[in-house]
C-alpha cells in the first residue's frame, strides 16, 4: 500500500493518477471533500477511464497536524509520498505555516518509523536551499547548498525548511527516507491556484512582468522523479534531489506562455509593491 498525503494538490493529484493507472493500491489523504471532484477532472485530461482509476483509490480524510489521525492513515501502508503542505504567502497565515508544516512532517515520520515503513518521500522545495552568500551571488544552488536565516525568506520557505529537519531527524532514526527539491512547479488543472496561477494571470491579460529568473519544472516531471525514487530499494545516498528542468526569466516565462494563448506578452515591468501583490 502507497499513502500519498495531500492527494487534491497539483503534485498530489499527478501522483495519484501514474499509480493509479499502474494499478498499485493506493491511499490518498485530504482535507476538504469538494476538493475531489478536481482531482476527477485531472484524470480526465490524460484518460478516458478517469471514474474507474478514481475510485481505485481509498480516500481518508485527514488532519495531518492531529496525532491522532496518523496512525490510522498509515496502517498496512509500506511507502509515503508526503505531498501536502499549508501554502501562503499572507502575513496572517505566517504562524499557521511556522507550526502546521513542520508539525504533520513530524507526526508522519514518527508514524512510518514506528509501523516500520519502508520508503518515506518529502516534498518540499528549493527556496529551502537558501541563498548563496553574497561573494557567490551568481552560484547556483545544488544538493550541497545549505540554509541560512535571512530576513528575505519568505515563511513558506522557513516552514518547509523546519520540515525537512523532521525528516534529516528520522533518517538519522533508521527511516529510509528522501527529499525533493523541485522549483516553481507548473502544469494542467490548477490554472488560479499556487505557481499555476501564473496562467490564469496571462490568460486575464496581464500586462505586466515581473523582475529576475526562476528554476522551472513540470508536474509530470516531478512525478516521474517521485517514481523513480519509488523504484529504488535502497535509501539515496545523500537523501536530496533538487528538480529543476529549466532556469528562466519570468519575462520569458510569462512571453511564452502568452504565445501559447495567442495573446499579446505582457510588457511592461512590475515595480516591487505589485511583485509582492501578485506572489505566488
Amino acid at each position: 500500500m502507497i499513502l500519498v498525503t495531500g492527494g487534491t494538490g497539483l503534485v498530489g493529484s499527478h501522483l495519484l493518477f501514474r499509480l493509479a493507472e499502474m494499478g498499485v493500491s493506493v491511499r490518498a489523504s485530504y482535507r476538504s471533500a469538494d476538493r475531489k471532484a478536481h482531482v476527477l477532472q485531472i484524470f480526465s485530461i490524460y484518460s478516458t477511464s478517469a471514474e474507474q482509476l478514481f475510485s481505485s483509490i481509498e480516500w481518508v480524510k485527514a488532519d495531518l497536524t492531529d496525532p491522532s489521525c496518523t496512525e490510522a492513515l498509515l496502517a498496512g501502508v509500506d511507502e509515503v509520498f508526503h505531498c501536502a503542505a499549508q501554502v501562503s504567502f499572507h502575513a496572517d497565515d505566517k504562524q499557521r505555516l511556522l507550526t502546521d508544516n513542520p508539525l504533520m512532517t513530524r507526526y508522519l515520520v514518527n508514524e512510518a518509523l514506528a509501523q516500520n515503513v519502508k520508503a518515506f518521500h518529502h516534498m518540499s522545495s528549493v527556496a529551502t536551499l537558501g541563498w548563496p552568500p553574497e561573494e557567490q551571488k551568481d552560484k547556483l544552488l545544488d544538493e550541497s547548498s545549505v540554509w541560512k536565516d535571512d530576513p528575505d525568506q519568505s515563511v513558506y520557505a522557513q516552514s518547509k525548511y523546519l520540515a525537512e529537519l523532521e525528516v534529516w531527524r528520522a533518517r538519522e532514526e533508521g527511516l529510509n527516507a528522501s527529499i525533493v527539491n523541485p522549483g516553481i512547479i507548473l502544469g494542467p488543472g490548477f490554472g488560479d491556484e499556487g505557481s499555476s496561477s501564473i496562467f490564469g494571470l496571462v490568460r486575464r491579460g496581464f500586462s505586466f512582468f515581473t523582475a529576475g529568473a526562476n528554476g522551472f519544472v513540470d508536474v509530470r516531471d516531478v512525478v516521474a522523479a517521485l517514481l523513480t525514487l519509488s523504484s529504488s530499494t535502497e535509501a539515496p545516498h545523500n537523501g536530496r534531489f533538487i528538480l529543476i528542468s529549466e532556469n528562466m526569466a519570468y519575462k520569458e516565462l510569462f512571453t511564452l506562455i502568452a504565445r501559447s494563448m495567442g495573446l499579446p506578452p505582457p510588457h511592461r515591468a512590475a515595480r516591487t509593491w505589485m511583485t509582492h501583490a501578485i506572489r505566488i
